[in-house]
């Protein structure tokens, strides 16, 4: 079970916020830093992964999960993001970190609405709220700058100066 691979797993988005139409899962997930080995592409070769990533691997091999091919012929599978199929329902993992973990709820939960609102209040600050979960930041350039908050969903609405939503509050009216 993928659970038993994580520190931390939780579905967000249009699940997250209750929506009552679900096109997609959406689900951030840490990993327990456990790590197997697995041969690669040039047999004798063997790689480190996380067990989860190992997991995953299982679950796409016994026909339970399938990597989603996008429109453009594409995959998107890899350490920090799987898109995959659960039944012919779209399902993305995305792969957190402790210090990535409440950006990614955050950006994950949404909704686009939301956080177009949130990225324009970092940007009225002269920040970036970056989508990859590492937070907002008093500079656009990568490597460079600090980190305003604190690693929390909650810790970035502070930054930015927003009152907490819950997850179902984050619909914004068109």
């Amino acid at each position: 079970m993928v659970r038993d691979h994580c520190d931390r797993i939780e579905v967000v988005g249009s699940i997250r916020r209750k929506r009552p139409v679900i096109h997609d899962i959406d689900v951030v997930a840490q990993p327990i830093d456990r790590k197997v080995p697995r041969q690669s592409w040039f047999g004798s070769v063997w790689e480190t992964i996380h067990s989860l990533h190992a997991e995953i691997d299982t679950l796409i091999v016994n026909g339970i999960l399938e990597k989603r091919v996008k429109s453009d012929g594409k995959t998107v599978f890899g350490p920090t993001i799987m898109m995959m199929e659960f039944k012919g329902v779209p399902l993305d993992l995305y792969v957190a970190t402790t210090e990535t973990w409440g950006g990614l709820l955050l950006v994950r939960t949404g909704s686009v609405e939301h956080n177009v609102v949130m990225t324009s209040r970092a940007k009225a600050n002269g920040w970036i709220l970056r989508g990859d979960g590492t937070g907002v930041w008093n500079s656009r350039e990568e490597g460079k700058g600090v980190r305003l908050d604190d690693g929390t969903e909650r810790g970035i609405f502070k930054v930015l100066g927003v009152p907490y939503r819950e997850p179902p509050e984050r619909e914004v009216p068109k």
